[in-house]
């Protein structure tokens, strides 16, 4: 009995010690003016507003212009009320996936090529 155990417990022990832990998906925005087929490949940039945490993920050229759009009108805007409708306008554009980012190597430039999954977005490094 104890032959037949112990290699049981060997491999047991290899494929536990070797897995990979699964990657977790998380809640990102993501701004795209266009259509995005299940599928289909996009790269993505990141974008972050200033006193924001959260990066936005700007996945065609006409979200990447409107943030940065709305980017330069914050900073010029001379009141609270119209900033917050600038940030407002662009808010419309944007939507909450669930997003897996796979790892990178440190100081890669904020690029992703992402694919659109009925469970959200798989996004790696190009």
């Amino acid at each position: 009995m104890m032959k037949t155990l112990f290699p049981i417990l060997l491999l047991s022990a290899t494929i536990g010690c070797t897995s990979t832990p699964k990657i977790r998906p998380k809640e990102s925005p993501v701004a795209l003016m266009g259509s995005w087929d299940l599928g289909e490949v996009k790269s993505c940039t990141e974008g972050k507003f200033e006193g924001e945490a959260t990066a936005i993920l700007l996945c065609d050229p006409q979200a990447g212009a409107a943030f940065y759009m709305t980017l330069g009108g914050l900073k010029t805007a001379k009141d609270e009320k119209t900033k917050s409708k600038l940030r407002d306008l662009f808010a419309g554009y944007t939507k909450t996936f669930e997003v897996v980012f796979e790892p990178r190597t440190a100081g890669y430039p904020p690029i992703w090529k992402c694919v659109k999954s009925t469970s959200g977005l798989d996004c790696a490094a190009p």
